[in-house]
Protein backbone atom coordinates (compact mmCIF):
# COMPACT_ATOMS: atom_id res chain seq x y z
CA UNK A 1 0.00 0.00 0.00
CA UNK A 2 2.53 2.45 -1.24
CA UNK A 3 1.19 5.97 -0.82
CA UNK A 4 -1.52 5.19 1.75
CA UNK A 5 -3.67 8.32 1.62
CA UNK A 6 -6.81 7.75 3.62
CA UNK A 7 -7.91 11.34 3.12
CA UNK A 8 -8.58 10.58 -0.56
CA UNK A 9 -10.87 7.66 0.31
CA UNK A 10 -12.84 9.09 3.22
CA UNK A 11 -14.90 11.66 1.26
CA UNK A 12 -16.09 8.96 -1.17
CA UNK A 13 -16.77 6.58 1.70
CA UNK A 14 -18.82 9.18 3.56
CA UNK A 15 -20.75 10.05 0.40
CA UNK A 16 -21.51 6.37 -0.21
CA UNK A 17 -22.70 5.82 3.37
CA UNK A 18 -24.73 9.01 3.25
CA UNK A 19 -26.39 7.91 0.01
CA UNK A 20 -27.03 4.45 1.42
CA UNK A 21 -28.75 5.80 4.50
CA UNK A 22 -30.54 8.74 2.93
CA UNK A 23 -31.64 7.10 -0.28
CA UNK A 24 -31.90 3.32 0.09
CA UNK A 25 -32.89 3.07 3.73
CA UNK A 26 -35.25 6.04 3.59
CA UNK A 27 -37.04 4.83 0.44
CA UNK A 28 -37.21 1.22 1.65
CA UNK A 29 -38.15 1.96 5.26
CA UNK A 30 -41.55 0.24 5.01
CA UNK A 31 -40.02 -2.84 3.39
CA UNK A 32 -37.20 -3.00 5.95
CA UNK A 33 -39.71 -2.83 8.82
CA UNK A 34 -41.86 -5.60 7.31
CA UNK A 35 -44.94 -3.53 6.52
CA UNK A 36 -45.13 -4.88 2.95
CA UNK A 37 -44.89 -8.56 3.85
CA UNK A 38 -42.40 -10.94 5.39
CA UNK A 39 -40.81 -12.10 2.12
CA UNK A 40 -40.42 -8.52 0.94
CA UNK A 41 -38.82 -7.62 4.27
CA UNK A 42 -36.34 -10.51 4.04
CA UNK A 43 -35.38 -9.50 0.50
CA UNK A 44 -34.81 -5.86 1.49
CA UNK A 45 -32.81 -6.80 4.60
CA UNK A 46 -30.77 -9.35 2.64
CA UNK A 47 -29.95 -6.75 0.02
CA UNK A 48 -28.89 -4.23 2.66
CA UNK A 49 -26.83 -6.90 4.45
CA UNK A 50 -25.03 -7.84 1.21
CA UNK A 51 -24.31 -4.20 0.40
CA UNK A 52 -22.89 -3.61 3.88
CA UNK A 53 -20.86 -6.83 3.80
CA UNK A 54 -19.40 -6.07 0.39
CA UNK A 55 -18.66 -2.52 1.50
CA UNK A 56 -16.86 -3.87 4.57
CA UNK A 57 -14.72 -6.15 2.43
CA UNK A 58 -13.80 -3.34 0.07
CA UNK A 59 -13.08 -0.86 2.88
CA UNK A 60 -11.09 -3.28 5.05
CA UNK A 61 -7.66 -2.37 3.62
CA UNK A 62 -8.31 1.34 4.21
CA UNK A 63 -10.26 1.31 7.47
CA UNK A 64 -9.33 -1.99 9.17
CA UNK A 65 -10.60 -1.25 12.68
CA UNK A 66 -13.89 0.31 11.63
CA UNK A 67 -14.70 -2.53 9.24
CA UNK A 68 -13.73 -5.14 11.82
CA UNK A 69 -16.18 -3.72 14.37
CA UNK A 70 -18.90 -3.47 11.73
CA UNK A 71 -18.22 -7.01 10.54
CA UNK A 72 -18.27 -8.42 14.07
CA UNK A 73 -21.75 -6.97 14.57
CA UNK A 74 -22.95 -8.25 11.20
CA UNK A 75 -21.44 -11.70 11.71
CA UNK A 76 -23.98 -12.46 14.42
CA UNK A 77 -26.65 -12.77 11.74
CA UNK A 78 -24.80 -15.09 9.36
CA UNK A 79 -23.82 -18.67 10.12
CA UNK A 80 -20.50 -19.97 8.85
CA UNK A 81 -18.90 -16.58 8.36
CA UNK A 82 -15.17 -15.98 8.75
CA UNK A 83 -13.69 -15.01 12.12
CA UNK A 84 -12.48 -11.66 10.81
CA UNK A 85 -13.25 -9.41 7.86
CA UNK A 86 -9.58 -9.74 6.95
CA UNK A 87 -10.01 -13.48 6.35
CA UNK A 88 -12.77 -12.91 3.79
CA UNK A 89 -12.13 -13.00 0.07
CA UNK A 90 -12.14 -9.68 -1.72
CA UNK A 91 -15.38 -9.31 -3.71
CA UNK A 92 -15.28 -10.00 -7.45
CA UNK A 93 -17.54 -8.40 -10.00
CA UNK A 94 -20.17 -10.73 -11.33
CA UNK A 95 -20.46 -11.67 -14.99
CA UNK A 96 -24.09 -10.60 -14.93
CA UNK A 97 -22.96 -7.06 -14.16
CA UNK A 98 -20.76 -6.99 -17.23
CA UNK A 99 -23.58 -8.38 -19.35
CA UNK A 100 -26.10 -5.80 -18.12
CA UNK A 101 -23.99 -2.77 -18.87
CA UNK A 102 -25.78 -0.39 -21.17
CA UNK A 103 -22.52 1.24 -22.28
CA UNK A 104 -20.29 -0.97 -24.38
CA UNK A 105 -17.86 1.64 -25.67
CA UNK A 106 -16.78 5.05 -24.47
CA UNK A 107 -15.56 7.45 -27.10
CA UNK A 108 -13.64 10.41 -25.70
CA UNK A 109 -14.57 13.76 -27.18
CA UNK A 110 -13.00 17.14 -26.59
CA UNK A 111 -15.52 19.02 -28.73
CA UNK A 112 -17.41 20.94 -26.05
CA UNK A 113 -19.81 22.51 -28.52
CA UNK A 114 -20.93 19.09 -29.75
CA UNK A 115 -22.69 18.27 -26.46
CA UNK A 116 -23.29 21.67 -24.86
CA UNK A 117 -24.57 25.06 -25.85
CA UNK A 118 -22.87 28.01 -24.27
CA UNK A 119 -24.32 31.43 -23.61
CA UNK A 120 -22.96 34.40 -21.72
CA UNK A 121 -25.20 36.32 -19.35
CA UNK A 122 -24.13 39.58 -17.70
CA UNK A 123 -24.39 39.83 -13.92
CA UNK A 124 -26.21 43.14 -13.64
CA UNK A 125 -25.78 43.37 -9.87
CA UNK A 126 -22.00 43.47 -10.29
CA UNK A 127 -21.71 45.22 -13.64
CA UNK A 128 -24.25 47.92 -12.81
CA UNK A 129 -22.16 49.20 -9.92
CA UNK A 130 -19.01 49.39 -12.03
CA UNK A 131 -20.38 50.51 -15.38
CA UNK A 132 -23.31 52.69 -14.51
CA UNK A 133 -25.23 53.84 -17.59
CA UNK A 134 -23.01 52.04 -20.10
CA UNK A 135 -24.27 48.69 -18.77
CA UNK A 136 -26.71 48.36 -21.68
CA UNK A 137 -23.93 48.53 -24.29
CA UNK A 138 -21.80 45.99 -22.45
CA UNK A 139 -24.77 43.68 -21.85
CA UNK A 140 -25.68 43.69 -25.55
CA UNK A 141 -22.05 42.89 -26.49
CA UNK A 142 -21.99 40.02 -24.00
CA UNK A 143 -25.26 38.58 -25.32
CA UNK A 144 -24.01 38.84 -28.92
CA UNK A 145 -20.98 36.63 -28.20
CA UNK A 146 -20.94 33.45 -30.26
CA UNK A 147 -20.35 30.04 -28.70
CA UNK A 148 -16.81 30.01 -30.10
CA UNK A 149 -16.11 33.42 -28.53
CA UNK A 150 -17.40 32.23 -25.17
CA UNK A 151 -15.38 29.01 -25.35
CA UNK A 152 -12.24 30.94 -26.31
CA UNK A 153 -12.79 33.35 -23.40
CA UNK A 154 -13.30 30.45 -20.99
CA UNK A 155 -10.11 28.75 -22.16
CA UNK A 156 -8.09 31.94 -21.80
CA UNK A 157 -9.46 33.53 -18.62
CA UNK A 158 -12.36 31.44 -17.38
CA UNK A 159 -13.70 34.59 -15.75
CA UNK A 160 -13.22 38.09 -17.05
CA UNK A 161 -12.70 40.76 -14.44
CA UNK A 162 -13.37 44.34 -15.42
CA UNK A 163 -10.40 46.66 -15.35
CA UNK A 164 -9.95 50.41 -15.86
CA UNK A 165 -9.49 49.94 -19.61
CA UNK A 166 -12.71 47.95 -20.15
Amino acid sequence: MDGYRLYTVVPYLLKFLDNLTNIYVRFKRKRLKGRTGEDDCRTALSTLYNVLLTSCKVMAPFTPFFTEVLYENMRKFCDGSEESIHFCNFPQEGEYVLEELNVRLLVPCNDTLKYASLCAEPDFSVLGKQLGRSIKDVASKIKEMSQEDILRELEINYCHTLSETD
